[in-house]
């Protein structure tokens, strides 16, 4: 039995969806603080404490900046790799207006914190390809759909998905071989 003293809320811009969780696990949540960090113009009033960087490029580029203020080295590959993964994401591979030179500073040292980029650059690229396809054929060249309107989703249907500690991505397969080996 215990309860937990902090909850963030990650890109939350509607209070009643931390309330809902909060009544889902009251038990545990009770008296937490909630914070509520929003990157970009979206207005977070959803906690105690509200953080929102109007200029960011994403939650993972706020996040990175936190780690750095508690701490030099922070960061493990893991970690690089996916903070890394959340900003080629919004910024659309440095290419829209939310790409920063802070942000292009910031990548560097994920990467000196050991980022796979490779792994980042094939694995959003065959989302990119697998969300083409499902979109519809466009009626005309004046109906294309935009960068802008593509839908990244990194979720997974197992556990079986893993990033090493070099930052290698293992497939369910390559899992159950190294176990059978």
């Amino acid at each position: 039995d215990f309860n937990v003293d902090v909850v963030m809320a990650l890109g939350v811009d509607q209070r009643d969806h931390v309330d809902q969780a909060i009544l889902e696990h009251g038990r545990i949540l009770h008296d937490a603080t909630v914070i509520g960090v929003m990157a970009g113009p979206t207005q977070v009033d959803v906690g105690s404490i509200n953080w929102q960087d109007t200029s960011a490029s994403s939650l993972c580029e706020m996040l990175v900046s936190i780690s750095e203020s508690f701490q030099s080295g922070l960061l493990d590959s893991q970690m690089a790799t996916a903070y890394l993964t959340g900003i080629v994401a919004e910024t659309e591979r440095f290419s829209n207006d939310k790409t920063s030179p802070k942000v292009m500073t910031m990548s560097a040292q994920l990467m000196a914190a050991g980022a796979n980029q490779q792994l980042i650059a094939t694995q959003l690229t065959s989302v990119e390809e697998e969300v083409s396809a499902d979109l519809p054929a466009p009626v005309d060249e004046q109906e294309q759909v935009s960068e802008n309107e593509a839908v990244l989703d990194l979720r997974h249907e197992d556990d079986n998905i893993h990033i090493d500690e070099q930052g290698q991505f293992k497939s369910p397969e390559e899992l159950a071989q190294a176990v059978n080996d």
